[in-house]
């Protein structure tokens, strides 16, 4: 979130960012937890909450083991959903289900739609990442006024069915954090904010790179081929100071270290109006 229309941000020793982006990261929380929040989490918060409640549904997160995928398993099942998530080995497998999936299918090996539709009589939100792949299943195996967020472009261009969407009534929206409102990105992060509070949200297996590795992180993180990643993030670590201060004139922004996803740095305090705290972005 730090470096968005913003000339600070990824990969450096100090950030300077609106201060309703630096979020406020609990004592009890790890920094390196902060580090992978931003993007992930904020992004798998609006696709739970921007449509209405989930409590007391099914979700369906496709992806388990990825960054918005964990994020959306461990949201969910915090908002008092039921989470299935789909992977694609068993290690990814295990991850998912560390992060509180109560049913994990392997896309690879079993027939996704079938065993979903043994477990939930019908899928009420959809964390989807490859609608190219998945259109189809989850046409069959959501229920009435289902909504799919779709949030990711793995596979390419997707073939819609047009008769199962029609007759459920279903939904299909296109997100992207970098367009999120002031009031959605706030709405996210608030959700965010609150689930650390309850110490419902986990840090990733990571690989840490330091700051003189930036470009080794950069391709761990995204360039390799998406069916070459191991589960979780990178991420890059500057020798950063525990403590700033924030700078004279400055009120209206947090000064820092920056803590972004995936390619922030860690290992941050910073002092935002005189007042030490501590922050996510």
């Amino acid at each position: 979130m730090a470096a968005h229309t913003n000339r600070w941000g990824t990969a450096a020793q100090w950030c300077v960012v609106p201060a309703f982006k630096a979020r406020r990261l609990p004592d009890e929380s790890d920094f390196l937890l902060g580090a992978t929040l931003g993007v992930p989490a904020v992004t798998a918060a609006h696709c739970l909450i921007a449509d209405g409640s989930v409590h007391g549904r099914d979700v369906l997160v496709h992806g388990g083991a990825g960054a918005v995928g964990r994020c959306g398993i461990e949201l969910g099942r915090w908002s008092g959903a039921r989470v299935v998530a789909t992977v694609s080995s068993e290690a990814k497998a295990e991850v998912a289900r560390a992060c509180g999936a109560e049913l994990v299918v392997d896309y690879r090996r079993e027939d996704v739609a079938s065993v979903i539709r043994g477990f939930s009589a019908g899928i009420h939100r959809v964390l989807e990442v490859s609608l190219a792949a998945n259109a189809s299943i989850d046409a069959e195996v959501c229920g009435l006024n289902a909504v799919v967020v779709v949030f990711g472009t793995e596979g390419g261009e997707a073939t819609l069915p047009v008769r199962p969407p029609l007759f459920k009534s279903l939904s299909f929206r296109f997100i992207l954090l970098y367009n999120f409102s002031r009031e959605e990105l706030e709405r996210a992060a608030g959700e965010v904010e609150r689930a650390l509070d309850d110490g419902a949200l986990t840090l990733a297996p990571i690989t840490r790179f330091s700051l003189d590795d930036i470009t080794v992180g950069s391709r761990a993180s995204g360039r390799r081929p998406v069916r070459a990643r191991a589960p979780g993030d990178s991420l890059i670590s500057g020798a950063l100071r525990q403590r700033t201060t924030a700078l004279p004139g400055c009120s209206p922004n947090a000064v820092g270290e920056n803590g972004n996803s995936q390619l922030g740095t860690s290992d941050s305090q910073t002092s935002l109006n005189g007042a030490a705290r501590r922050y996510w972005s």
